[in-house]
């Protein structure tokens, strides 16, 4: 849970490249908290139908798909 400590400056460092406006922090917790909880409820309903060594490899194909996009294709 290192990225609970760190997010903040990792943000801060970022905005002062890209925007001169304050950061909205309790709205990025809040979504990050919303996705944080919506993607557990997709996992607790998906083991119940799909094996969890399946799931994994569902998750995990399209994963190394988009993250490969960028090495593939760098324009």
């Amino acid at each position: 849970y290192i990225y609970f400590i760190e997010w903040t400056p990792t943000l801060q460092q970022a905005k002062n490249f890209t925007i001169a406006d304050p950061l909205p922090f309790g709205l990025i917790f809040a979504c990050y908290k919303t996705f944080n909880m919506i993607g557990s409820f997709i996992f607790n309903e998906a083991v119940e139908k799909i094996r969890p060594q399946i799931f994994i490899i569902i998750i995990a194909i399209p994963l190394m798909i988009g993250l490969s996009i960028p090495i593939i294709v760098p324009n």
